[in-house]
């Protein structure tokens, strides 16, 4: 198990200009992972985050825009039937639908992460 916690506290002076208005970051990010081995040739990762409220700025009107904080739950069981060849299952964004991280400054629209499960072959030689 991996226990982090982060807390990030900035001043930045802006000179009151709208465009020199920086993105801010989350203040605080929690975040546990687990990487289990349950046998020879079956592992089970797990990894829970928490990130903190944040503004970003808005592509088209350079104004700051709430993303609000969320919970996130990505799972992965992978079983190794030979040394060289995995099978896994992935979940990512369990808790939720789909959620906002960021707002690239490029764009107009957030980026919304949305919950996904997939499976994965992956062969190695």
């Amino acid at each position: 198990m991996r226990p982090l916690y982060s807390y990030l506290d900035t001043d930045m002076d802006t000179h009151n200009s709208q465009d020199n208005q920086p993105s801010e970051s989350p203040k605080h990010q929690v975040s546990l992972r687990s990487a289990m081995n349950l046998g020879k040739d079956l592992d089970l990762d797990i990894w829970l985050r928490y990130v903190d409220n944040v503004k970003a700025i808005s592509g088209n009107t350079k104004s700051l825009v709430d993303i609000n904080d969320y919970l996130t739950l990505d799972v992965r069981m992978a079983w190794r039937l030979h040394k060289d060849i995995e099978i896994s299952l992935v979940g990512q964004n369990l808790l939720d639908d789909k959620h906002p991280e960021y707002i690239q400054e490029s764009f107009t629209l957030p980026t919304e992460i949305e919950r996904s499960l997939y499976a994965k072959i992956t062969w190695r030689f």
